[in-house]
């Protein structure tokens, strides 16, 4: 699943933890949220 919280191009991204996946703009704001395997985390 993946959540864009700004319309933006990203720059990079970070991996947070196994399965989570932010990607940020060219300043590191972040612009995106994907998670893998969402189902398994509840």
């Amino acid at each position: 699943m993946y959540t864009q919280l700004r319309e933006v191009h990203p720059h990079d991204n970070l991996d947070i933890e196994d399965g989570v996946t932010v990607d940020v703009d060219a300043d590191g704001h972040i612009v995106g949220v994907e998670t893998l395997n969402i189902t398994n985390c509840y």
